[in-house]
């Protein structure tokens, strides 16, 4: 070691802090106030401040003075903090090496169901005393009921039924809706699994009664606890959290307000949640899965005896890691409980610790209050032994200090200036797994995984990219790697919803979708000039997009727009029925190709729409050479080949291949078409009145009459023809199939149809389908299990973490 390391360590390593880090520190308890002993209602006001940035004053900036020697002086006097980062070339520290695997353990490997996954929580012990303690209560009320079957004794099935009811509003967002409006299956709003199970009547007998402990000695257990009503309960429920699950490396504390405003003496006021009144929960939660390890909750000041605990941060925060004392993970905290007693014993337990701190803590250097003379954005750096702390300041008077106890170093990815959410961010980059890890099937020298996609000797279907999704997912898992793709950029599968919300919130404004590279390229490059600064919405990424999509999304997205089609499309929907009852062949079924002739009616519909024109396509007999005929090829065309162009081997951008000039023809003959009838709109507008009323202009007239130059009304055309037949028709063809083999839905729909249409020749208008309640939620319930499309496209812009890999920027995502 050189002569210069060697004093840098010495400096670094005064023993003689931590000592006094002990003798200056208060031993005095944080505590939330008074209590009572008493049932009286009881409001506290919490001083749980989470905020991670404080203002500071102007005497503070004015007293911040530079030390000219190695080492920030803490405002106690005593506390050092180096300058001076600490050698980097060593070795993985024993605090951050992972000794107990996180996920399920014990039974909960074997458990494969929801069902058995929740009787894990709430097992037979809990379901045993709530069916106990409420038969207790029930008998004290039984006299007075007239009828004994009103208050007939519960039992543990009914008792698991009535909590499985319980999960399934909550999943449903009902929980504040009227419980009539759940049980009544009168006009169909009702959920079937709540009338099915029990009665409403019997289920609000059940809210009333329920009870968690033995009613007849609650009094003499109160006088010592709080929380006897629900203590047993509430124990085992946490036993249970703990036992069944190891988390991950990296757990967070914090509190929650469960909102409530009846009737508690520990009731808590937080001015800064949203619900304001409730009760104070302390949680430690693994954010990788969400799971809850532990929870405590806040009773204020207990009475005498065992259940008598110190409401102190410090406390608070050892009481809930205590699960995981001696598995060496990291533990994330807001201001309210970070101190540097609590990091030294968490560090005594194997434990590591990632906070803000509270401007107040003697230990932090004048150095790290705001400056005048700093810059905007600077960080400040201190180091300490096993412990270093950061500042950033995001804006004038505006700063956060953070201390850190999981390295001895900063990271060389974290810069001076970098704010408070990249360094958060950056710490996930460097703890994540390399990309390389990313589970997939193994690429072949040379040619990599792209003879997986060749006919005859491929496993993969190109044309079926469906399939190939659920295979990935089937052998890999909730994240999927296709790399060494020949000519592309790999494609990653991303199967977990809440790793694909973590994509689209960090994309911004302006996402970038990897999708179709052939329009891409005949866009900017075969018909640049045509396109210009008007490239569309699909296949165009960045402002590009955004500015046309400005232009264009008032009035497509408006309300009276829609409503205005109505009639329209109801035309080409009853041509195209007669036309059903023609193609039926003597069982009363549609002939094999039937999804062919939905493309030609969702190509009608598209063209009543984009061009404001009856295109034709739904006659029977079209000459070959016909417009209309022509316009249903070109549709083919772009359906069954594109994909070909998308996912092999992209030689087209070298060489122009056959299906490559093809591609090329139709999209021209596409501009035609738009461009013919556009102009024939422009017509008629200028034709029209200049009295008429916009709400009175179609969509294309619209487009025309705010925007000078047509081709926004081409553009816009083409792009709505390009993505709305295939999405429309797999929309149809899934709908008319679930409902074909439902037929008791099937059923109801047409009953509420012949309500509000008795007549045959009745017409629809809007009022008319805001009344089909049922039919509607048919068809988002159709949605929502039986997606149109396979997946999202995205390209990452920069590196993110995602399902615990570094995945580099540029890799295509498929979500």
């Amino acid at each position: 070691m050189s002569n210069n390391k060697r004093l840098r360590l010495e400096r670094t390593l005064d023993e003689n802090i931590i000592q006094n880090w002990f003798d200056d520190f208060s031993s005095d308890e944080e505590s939330f106030g008074e209590d009572s002993d008493s049932d009286e209602d009881i409001v506290l006001r919490s001083d749980h401040d989470t905020n991670y940035e404080e203002e500071a004053t102007d005497s503070e900036i004015d007293e911040v003075r530079e030390n000219a020697d190695n080492f920030y002086i803490g405002k106690d006097g005593k506390t050092k903090w180096c300058k001076i980062k600490p050698p980097v070339n060593v070795r993985t520290r024993a605090h951050n090496i992972i000794t107990h695997l996180p996920g399920p353990r014990r039974e909960a490997h074997r458990k494969k169901s929801q069902i058995e996954i929740l009787n894990l929580f709430i097992d037979d012990n809990i379901t045993r005393i709530i069916t106990h303690c409420t038969n207790i209560y029930i008998e004290s009320i039984r006299d007075k009921f007239q009828r004994s079957r009103d208050a007939r004794l519960t039992c543990v099935t009914e008792i698991r039924a009535f909590i499985g009811l319980l999960y399934q509003i909550g999943s449903f967002r009902c929980s504040r809706k009227n419980i009539h409006q759940l049980w009544d299956d009168s006009k169909g709003n009702g959920m079937e699994s709540c009338y099915l199970t029990m009665s409403e009547k019997r289920f609000r007998f059940l809210v009333r009664c329920l009870r968690f402990d033995d009613m007849h000695d609650r009094a003499v257990r109160k006088q010592f606890d709080k929380l006897a009503p629900i203590r047993d309960i509430f124990t085992l429920l946490v036993d249970n959290f703990q036992k069944y699950y190891c988390p991950s490396e990296y757990v967070t504390i914090n509190e929650q307000l469960l909102a409530f405003r009846g009737k508690c003496p520990f009731r808590q006021y937080i001015p800064s949640k949203p619900a304001k009144y409730g009760i104070k929960t302390f949680a430690l939660v693994d954010p990788r899965t969400v799971y809850t390890i532990n929870l405590e909750t806040y009773l204020g000041v207990q009475p005498d005896g065992p259940y008598k605990i110190s409401n102190a941060s410090q406390d608070v925060v050892l009481r809930l890691v205590e699960p995981i004392f001696g598995i060496n993970r990291n533990i994330t905290g807001d201001n309210w409980f970070t101190s540097m007693p609590l990091i030294i014993s968490l560090k005594e337990k194997k434990l590591t610790y990632v906070g803000t701190v509270r401007k107040n803590k003697r230990e932090i250097p004048k150095e790290f209050s705001p400056n005048k003379q700093r810059v905007e954005t600077s960080s400040v750096f201190g180091f300490k032994k096993n412990l270093f702390t950061m500042k950033n300041i995001r804006q004038f008077q505006i700063h956060s200090i953070r201390w850190r106890s999981t390295a001895t170093t900063h990271s060389p990815h974290v810069s001076v200036g970098s704010p408070p959410e990249v360094l958060d961010e950056t710490n996930d980059l460097i703890t994540a797994k390399h990309y390389s890890q990313v589970p997939g099937p193994m690429p072949w020298p040379i040619i990599g995984n792209t003879w997986r996609m060749l006919p005859v000797i491929g496993p993969y279907q190109i044309s079926d990219l469906a399939n190939v999704s659920y295979i990935l997912y089937k052998q890999y898992g909730k994240i999927a790697k296709l790399g060494n793709l020949v000519g592309r950029p790999d494609l990653l599968f991303v199967y977990d919803a809440d790793e694909i919300e973590k994509v689209y919130r960090q994309e911004g404004d302006t996402p970038f979708r990897p999708s179709m590279p052939c329009l891409v390229k005949y866009k900017s490059q075969v018909r640049g000039q045509f396109f210009g600064k008007l490239p569309g919405v699909v296949g165009v990424h960045g402002e590009a997009w955004r500015e046309f999509r400005t232009k264009v999304q008032k009035p497509v997205l408006q309300p009276q727009i829609v409503k205005k089609y109505i009639q329209p499309i109801e035309e080409v929907s009853d041509y195209f029925i007669k036309r059903m009852q023609e193609m039926k062949n003597k069982n009363s079924e549609m002939p094999a190709d039937f999804d062919n002739e939905i493309h030609k009616w969702a190509l009608e519909c598209i063209g009543r729409v984009a061009l404001d024109a009856k295109l034709g396509c739904l006659n029977p007999d079209l000459p070959k050479h016909s417009e209309p005929q022509k316009i249903i090829d070109a549709a083919k065309y772009a359906l069954r080949n594109v994909a070909l162009l998308e996912l092999k081997y992209p030689f087209w951008r070298y060489l122009p291949s056959t299906l490559w000039k093809k591609y090329v023809s139709n999209m021209d003959y596409f501009i035609e078409i738009c461009m013919k009838y556009i102009d024939d709109a422009m017509l008629r507008l200028k034709n029209k009145s200049q009295s008429v009323n916009e709400s009175e202009l179609s969509l294309v007239e619209r487009i025309l009459a705010n925007e000078p130059d047509p081709k926004t009304a081409y553009i816009l055309a083409l792009d709505l023809i390009l993505v709305g037949i295939d999405t429309i028709s797999m929309a149809v063809c899934s709908m008319l199939y679930q409902i074909a083999t439902r037929p008791e839905e099937q059923e109801k729909i047409h009953q509420e149809i012949l309500k509000i249409l008795p007549n045959k020749d009745d017409k629809l208008d809007a009022s008319k389908l805001e009344k089909m309640v049922y039919l509607k939620a048919f068809i988002k319930e159709v949605l929502r299990m039986y997606s149109t499309v396979i997946g999202n496209g995205r390209t990452l812009q920069k590196d993110m973490v995602i399902c615990g890999y570094r995945i580099p920027k540029g890799v295509s995502l498929s979500l």
